[in-house]
């Protein structure tokens, strides 16, 4: 009895140490992710609200990945940085069967995009 309350006991504190570790993995890697996300404003819009998408950057050149759809049918789209930040971007690619495009930020000299998952910074 006395060591079928140390198995249960010794699960429980398991799981719990588990617990707090998936949870502090998942925080690090919104942490990481998070400067990269962007949203995408373009055509579209329903009575004068704006029609969006998002995506994420993808290279220190600045493309961004995203769904293709009916808010990239413009010449030059928005693009919002998690900070805040907007800048144009234009679609380069589109793959409409896939959903799939690619777009360049115009003013890509900025973004330092780095791997490590620390995102970007402004030079």
């Amino acid at each position: 009895m006395q060591f079928a309350f140390c198995i249960l006991q010794f699960a429980i504190c398991n799981a719990f140490v588990t617990s707090e570790a998936s949870a502090q993995t998942t925080r690090d890697t919104i942490a990481a992710v998070q400067p990269k996300v962007v949203k995408i404003f373009g055509a579209g819009g329903i009575k004068g609200l704006a029609s969006h998408g998002t995506g994420f950057l993808v290279s220190k050149e600045g493309h961004i990945a995203t769904i293709w759809s009916h808010v990239l049918d413009a010449d030059v789209v928005t693009v919002v940085l998690s900070d805040g930040r907007r800048f144009q971007a234009k679609v380069l690619g589109a793959e409409p069967q896939l959903a799939l495009a690619v777009l360049k930020l115009n003013n890509a000299d900025w973004v330092f995009f780095l791997p490590n998952g620390s995102g970007y910074r402004t030079s």
